[in-house]
């Protein structure tokens, strides 16, 4: 009976933390629903916000489409966008804990039944890259922008920047040039070793890619794109507020952390940890406290969520894999 409740209460648990994020944003000011609802009641605003969000879910595909054929075998570029939306459906409103990438995972694994574990891993090599795009795009735009504006948060946060994007560029040189392999192997920690063996198979799929320099740079630029298309899409939504605090360029360098931030699963699909995270972000680049942020991310979500109801379709008529079924049951 504990298995059964213990993912339900989890995903409830969640859910009240998103809820009680919103409702204090709303009460500071810094969340006008009626701002965010004249978005998509305007038809010109609704159809902009969606086509863009629907650029980015195809660019977020197209990236993934690249590792997959690279890597494992040909696949229609259709099949991974149902795969895509799947996943963009049970990180918003599907009540378990089971995460997007793990679905997408799962059904992919189904079409190639002879290479589970790379189909598998190939949702863990679009992450690696993809957040190495985020961080990288961050930290070239703050930098530039730091160069041009006195203000000491800003220094801050590109500093912090930087040094994310140097740690994360040696953990990937580790990886890629076998040095992170041979430091695990001298680990003999006994109750260690199977936890080890798998980060060894994974090790192994990552390095194969990252010492593909068309499939890195196809997938890395292709992440960039879409986080410049998000970025569009909040630019957007500043001209229809009259936001006159915030460029273009504040928005390239912000948007990417603030996704990097939502990353974390605190809440479905970072709702509630994405419009603190974007308040925090703006501000730190303006020096000015706004509804920019909060409404822009709200807007871009409720665009997200429109298309994953799609792939909320397309999960109830396809068949499910076998593993899936048993750990919903589970």
């Amino acid at each position: 009976m504990e298995a059964d409740i213990h993912p339900h209460l989890k995903t409830l648990l969640k859910l009240l933390i998103a809820a009680v994020i919103l409702t204090a944003i709303v009460r500071s000011g810094h969340l006008d629903l009626n701002v965010l609802s004249a978005l998509f009641t305007d038809p010109k605003s609704a159809a902009l916000l969606l086509i863009l969000s629907a650029v980015n879910l195809l660019l977020l595909t197209l990236r993934w489409q690249f590792i997959v054929v690279a890597s494992l075998k040909d696949l229609k570029f259709y099949r991974t966008l149902k795969l895509n939306l799947i996943g963009n459906f049970f990180n918003f409103v599907f009540p378990s804990s089971i995460g997007g990438d793990v679905v997408r995972g799962y059904y992919l694994a189904q079409d190639m039944p002879t290479q589970k574990v790379p189909a598998a891993l190939s949702v863990v090599l679009d992450r690696v890259i993809g957040l190495y795009s985020l961080i990288s795009l961050s930290a070239v735009t703050l930098v530039y922008i730091s160069l041009n504006r006195d203000i000491d948060s800003l220094r801050v946060l590109m500093m912090s920047t930087v040094f994310l994007f140097l740690g994360y560029s040696f953990c990937l040189f580790l990886i890629g040039s076998g040095i992170a392999v041979k430091m695990v192997k001298r680990i003999t920690f006994a109750p260690l070793q199977k936890p080890l063996e798998f980060l060894l198979s994974c090790h192994d799929y990552i390095q194969v890619a990252l010492r593909n320099p068309t499939l890195f740079l196809k997938t890395f630029f292709t992440g960039i794109f879409s986080q410049l298309v998000v970025s569009v899409m909040f630019y957007m939504v500043g001209l229809f507020m009259g936001e006159s605090q915030v460029d273009f360029l504040d928005i390239v360098s912000v948007t990417p952390l603030g996704f990097l931030v939502m990353a974390v699963p605190v809440a479905p699909a970072g709702i509630g940890v994405g419009q603190v995270a974007f308040l925090f972000l703006i501000k730190q680049v303006t020096g000015v406290s706004s509804q920019f942020g909060p409404t822009a991310i709200s807007a871009f979500q409720v665009s997200i969520l429109f298309w994953s109801l799609l792939g909320g379709w397309y999960y109830l008529t396809i068949k499910k894999p076998k593993e899936l079924e048993d750990l919903e049951v589970s």
